[in-house]
């Protein structure tokens, strides 16, 4: 199976890292993350990947006054290989575990739930860029992101 940016065509399945930023909108917030993704090729065109992702958001009040929160989310993505270069993708996501509580702990939450598109360039068979437009259902909110990835096939 040929595409994708693979290393070597032959090999299907591919691990990766990722950081992010973004910020969602119209809130006066802005984050910062990571994500660990396993990823599938199932065909010339077609890969599915499942994603945990960690992102650090602060929201601004005025008057020096802010929010911290760290959620973990885990993402199910299915991706297009629209050239050797470009793909498009849509997925879902689901928070799991934050610390957006009176406590400011890390607790298992049944956190926001979101879909997105996403536009991805594969500046080589290991590193990528992407830009989200993702939609929270759960905030009401649309949310922007860009990833900076890189993988290893195998």
């Amino acid at each position: 199976k040929a595409g994708h940016g693979a290393v070597d065509p032959d090999k299907d399945d591919r691990v990766s890292f990722g950081i992010s930023v973004g910020g969602p909108t119209p809130r006066d917030a802005a984050f910062w993350g990571w994500t660990a993704d396993y990823s599938r090729v199932l065909s010339d065109k077609w890969s599915v990947a499942t994603s945990i992702a960690f992102d650090r958001e602060t929201e601004w009040f005025g008057g020096g006054l802010e929010k911290t929160a760290d959620t973990y989310t885990f993402i199910v993505v299915g991706n297009y290989a629209i050239s050797d270069k470009w793909s498009f993708g849509g997925g879902a996501g689901k928070g799991f575990l934050s610390d957006d509580n009176p406590d400011h702990k890390l607790k298992f939450e049944t956190g926001d739930f979101s879909v997105g598109l996403s536009v991805g360039y594969a500046f080589s068979a290991r590193t990528g860029l992407s830009f989200s437009l993702e939609r929270n259902i759960t905030q009401n909110e649309t949310v922007l992101s860009s990833d900076l990835t890189w993988g290893w096939d195998f």
